[in-house]
C-alpha cells in the first residue's frame, strides 16, 4: 500500500471494526470519514466506490482465504473500471479496503504493511516526500490549462482526462496560429488546427511584439 493511503485506511479499519453495518450504510460512513478529516477527494472516490455496489464484493471474500482475497479484489477492479473510474482512484480504493477489512492481516498480523510495487531500486519513502499526491492543490491555488483537453486544473493531475502537469508546460508547447491557444499535443485542443512543422519560424510581431509562428500575428492580426 502507498504511504499517502496508510491514514485514510487506518481510520476505515478503527470505523468498520467498530460497526461492520457501515459496510452498507455508505451515507453514514462517509460521514463518519468526514468527521475524521478525511480529504474530499478521497470520500468522494469512497462514496462513487460505493454506490457501484462494491459492498457486495468485499462481503463474499473469506479475509483468511488467499484465493477469496485475489478473486475479490480482481472483481472489484473489475466493477470499478467498467464504471470508468480512473485507475489511481481504483488502486485507492481496494488498498484502503483490503486493509481496513483484514485482508492483509493473513500476510502481516500486527503491523502495517508498505507495499512498494516498483523495481527494486525505485526510491524509498523519504525520498518520495516531495512527489505529489494527485489531490495536492498547487502553491497558492495557482491553475494550469491542460495542453492535452484544455482544462483548467488546481491540482497536479488534470480533473477532466487525469493527465499529470507537465513539469514544465512550455517545454514542448506550440502556439496554434488560428486561436492563439498554447497545445503540446499534435492538433489544436481548441480548433483542431494541426501543429506548424519544424521547419516554421518563430517571429516577432513589430506592432505589438508578440511571438508567432504563422504567417498572421495572433495578437493583432498583422500580416507577416
Amino acid at each position: 500500500m502507498k504511504e499517502e493511503y496508510l491514514d485514510v485506511a487506518r481510520i476505515l479499519r478503527e470505523l468498520l471494526s467498530k460497526d461492520n453495518t457501515l459496510l452498507t450504510n455508505y451515507e453514514l460512513l462517509l460521514s463518519n470519514l468526514r468527521e475524521k478529516g478525511v480529504k474530499r477527494s478521497d470520500c468522494q472516490a469512497i462514496e462513487n466506490a460505493m454506490k457501484y455496489k462494491s459492498a457486495e464484493i468485499m462481503n463474499q471474500v473469506e479475509a483468511s482465504n488467499p484465493e477469496s482475497v485475489s478473486d475479490g479484489c480482481s472483481q472489484l477492479e473489475e466493477l470499478l473500471s467498467n464504471n470508468h473510474m480512473q485507475p489511481g482512484r481504483i488502486e485507492f480504493i481496494v488498498d484502503i479496503f483490503s486493509y481496513a477489512l483484514g485482508w492483509q492481516a493473513k500476510a502481516a498480523p500486527q503491523q502495517d504493511i508498505l507495499v512498494n510495487n516498483s523495481e527494486a531500486n525505485s526510491p524509498g519513502i523519504e525520498d518520495m516526500k516531495d512527489i505529489p499526491s494527485a489531490d495536492e492543490v498547487l502553491p497558492d491555488e495557482k491553475t494550469w490549462q491542460c495542453p492535452f483537453c484544455g482544462d483548467e486544473n488546481k491540482f497536479f493531475y488534470c480533473e477532466n482526462c487525469g493527465r499529470k502537469k507537465p513539469d514544465e508546460l512550455q517545454s514542448d508547447s506550440w502556439l496554434c496560429v488560428k486561436c492563439g491557444k498554447s497545445n503540446i499535443s499534435n492538433f489544436c485542443t481548441a480548433c483542431g488546427t494541426a501543429r506548424p512543422t519544424q521547419q516554421s519560424e518563430v517571429w516577432i510581431c513589430p506592432d505589438c511584439g508578440k511571438e508567432n509562428h504563422g504567417k498572421f500575428c495572433t495578437g493583432c492580426g498583422k500580416k507577416r
